[in-house]
């Protein structure tokens, strides 16, 4: 009889770990899902990718937004000054969104099959600002999670496969 039930609470024990355990995975989805699908409705973040990517479009550095360039008028010196906060609220976003992975609050895999061209890219293009607001501020850690998640991925960037019987080879992630 003590056997029957030890054996009872053993099985008790096995089945609220494994509730735990899945409860915190659909936590941990449904943290990420909230982030990634609020990120995508963010004015602020969607006004910084713009910027980043008509300033490289235009040949221009990000560093001139902290190094803007003398003969610029105030105006344009202004529209700068703008477009530096817009891209520090990017970088900002993606350093806390890094934290969050590494601490386990956010799914890894899932944020990287739907933000991993985007992450990439936007630490491509803003890497050279990174390196001088580490310099020019006196804080060498600036923006070091989200370097680190970025270099990690790019590592081992994502497989592209294709759709089996496509004539034109539809690239599906």
């Amino acid at each position: 009889m003590e056997l029957i039930q030890l054996g009872i609470s053993i099985l008790a024990l096995i089945v609220s770990i494994i509730a735990i355990l899945l409860s915190r995975k659909t936590g941990k989805s449904s943290k990420t899902i909230d982030f990634l699908f609020q990120s995508r409705e963010d004015e602020k973040y969607i006004n910084a990718l713009n910027v980043i990517s008509t300033m490289y479009k235009a040949n221009l550095s990000l560093c001139c937004l902290i190094d803007p360039d003398p003969s610029w008028n105030n105006k344009r010196k202004e529209e700068m000054r703008k477009n530096f906060n817009s891209v520090r609220y990017i970088l900002n976003l993606y350093e806390r969104m890094a934290i969050a992975i590494k601490k386990g609050i956010y799914d890894e895999n899932m944020i990287k099959e739907t933000s991993y061209s985007t992450l990439c890219r936007v630490y491509q293009r803003s890497k050279p600002l990174i390196d001088k607001i580490r310099e020019n501020r006196e804080h060498p850690t600036a923006y070091i999670e989200f370097e680190r998640l970025a270099d990690k991925w790019s590592k081992k960037p994502l497989k592209v496969e294709f759709l089996e019987n496509d004539s034109q080879k539809t690239k599906i992630r």
